[in-house]
């Protein structure tokens, strides 16, 4: 064998042999799917091209690059924190106590409902729900409770209303003189005006000032209102203006009056309120 004969078998042989760069690197199943794609494996520089176009493109139907993406957790019930810590991504807080209501709070920043402020914040806490829905959420409870409210008063103020003019209707001419012997009968049995108004959204408006009128009729309470003459019914307007005329014109009972005589005080009281009728609460 000549000298060049030996030099290009030697030449050969180590060609043959040179160790792949990939080799004890890169597992063969990788190795394989760049082949499979096509890569160039046994240039380093044109893998990582490659892998490099194959990202770039990848990202543009992600849609953002990795820092900004999530894993879901396979199964979200059996990873509670897996899910909380995307939740707190999502904008979730800390602690119930960050959420923000401003519609549970009055121009000073003090909250209007404590109760539900308090279900509000543990309940949006336990469902992980962002600060910003929060907000969003209180916002449209606290409307749906305010317009429960204001739809229940306006009913209440057309009924009560209803009741009124029911009620005018059938006391007739004695309906000034009812309504005070109903309101002194009130004062008499120590009734603040909160408890009259509990007892009508009971029994009604209508109902509730008869019994009064009855009640006060018992004790006495219209004695100083009741026209002269058989019957003895409730003084009209007209009565009362012309019995307050006639006292005035009687010197020992204005003197009484004067003196601070406490029957001659009230009945002066109660026909004033006979002439000038009180204006519905």
């Amino acid at each position: 064998m000549t000298e060049a004969t030996t030099t290009a078998t030697t030449t050969a042989t180590t060609a043959t042999t040179v160790t792949p760069w990939h080799q004890g690197k890169v597992d063969g199943e990788t190795v394989g799917l760049w082949q499979n794609k096509g890569y160039d494996v046994n240039d380093p520089a044109k893998v990582a091209t490659e892998l490099t176009k194959a990202y770039k493109e990848a990202e543009k139907f992600i849609g953002a690059p990795s820092s900004q993406l999530m894993r879901l957790p396979t199964d979200p019930i059996k990873e509670p924190d897996a899910m909380k810590q995307i939740w707190q991504r999502l904008g979730a807080p800390q602690e119930a106590k960050d959420y923000d209501f401003p519609t549970l709070k009055d121009k000073d920043g003090k909250v209007t409902n404590t109760k539900l402020d308090s279900d509000l914040r543990e309940t949006l806490f336990k469902a992980y729900v962002p600060k910003q829905m929060g907000s969003e959420i209180a916002s449209a409870v606290t409307k749906h409770l305010a317009d429960i409210a204001t739809a229940e008063a306006a009913e209440a103020a057309a009924s009560i209303q209803t009741e009124r003019e029911t009620l005018a209707k059938n006391w007739g001419a004695n309906a000034p003189a009812n309504k005070v012997v109903a309101q002194n009968a009130a004062a008499a049995l120590g009734m603040k005006p909160e408890e009259v108004d509990a007892l009508e959204n009971v029994v009604g408006y209508a109902r509730t000032m008869e019994m009064l009128r009855s009640i006060g009729e018992k004790i006495g309470e219209d004695k100083f209102i009741r026209s002269p003459g058989s019957g003895g019914g409730a003084l009209s307007i007209d009565q009362a203006q012309a019995k307050l005329s006639e006292l005035k014109s009687d010197k020992a009972w204005v003197s009484r009056y004067l003196g601070g005589d406490v029957a001659a005080q009230r009945e002066m009281q109660n026909l004033l309120k006979i002439i000038t009728p009180e204006r519905e609460r």
